[in-house]
């Protein structure tokens, strides 16, 4: 069992590996009306069998891919103000703490804590912002010490964006940790910690029109999709 133990990047603490998923997809997205289509051209799952098992019940949780430019983060059911929202100075306090040439563009590296006295749950984290565009490079998010979110033991939220030739910003990569606490059924005074880690890259972005159904949201699976072998995932994976 030691010999496959990892260290986790957030709380340097080691775990055991139990499952593995990956999946290769294309996702169109269209804003006015607003529709998801996502067709998944493969998926490959190792590891203990995700149907007979504690895991189930929070694999579906960690798929959650946090807007920053929105106005509110809602994460297990609980709303946190984004740090970049336009009212952030209701629950933030702001900091820059270094000015940086990031590509050749000026970049702020600016921290943010929740503000003394706010009664709403917030992040603690820091933040990369293109002067040029007030564009925001990358984020980091992390649930405070303290706060109470049943069962979350612990969470981070980072996402880095990338300026494409035409001077649009779009999504690079976005991860997402937690660290769960379960009782154990036989003795509830004992507790199984559960950390899930889910990274999306994004890649070949392309806009053009496409027709839309208002509300529209589909999940299309293609047939074989779980039939790849390991030379096909080593040229899929980014």
């Amino acid at each position: 069992v030691f010999d496959y133990t990892d260290t986790s990047s957030v709380d340097g603490r080691e775990r055991l590996p139990v499952m593995f998923s990956e999946t290769v997809a294309e996702r169109w997205h269209t804003s006015n009306p607003e529709s998801d289509v996502e067709n998944v051209l493969a998926n490959h799952i190792s590891g203990v069998n995700r149907e007979n098992n504690l895991l189930s019940q929070f694999t579906g949780s960690i798929h959650l891919r946090a807007n920053f430019y929105k106005d509110f983060i809602n994460s297990f059911g609980v709303n946190f103000p984004s740090p970049a929202q336009k009212n952030g100075l209701l629950y933030y306090d702001y900091y820059i703490v270094d000015t940086l040439l990031v590509d050749g563009r000026r970049t702020y590296q600016v921290r943010d804590h929740p503000k003394k006295g706010t009664t709403s749950p917030a992040f603690d984290g820091e933040m990369f912002v293109d002067t040029e565009d007030w564009a925001l490079r990358s984020i980091k998010a992390r649930l405070t010490r303290g706060q109470n979110m049943n069962w979350v033991r612990d969470m981070q939220l980072e996402a880095a964006y990338r300026r494409l030739d035409d001077s649009t910003w779009f999504y690079g990569t976005d991860r997402f940790y937690a660290e769960f606490s379960v009782s154990v059924l036989a003795d509830s005074s004992k507790l199984i910690s559960v950390l899930g880690n889910r990274t999306l890259e994004f890649s070949n972005p392309e806009f053009e029109t496409r027709q839309a159904k208002p509300g529209q949201s589909i999940v299309d699976v293609t047939d074989g999709s779980a039939l790849h072998d390991e030379a096909y995932w080593d040229s899929a994976r980014p």
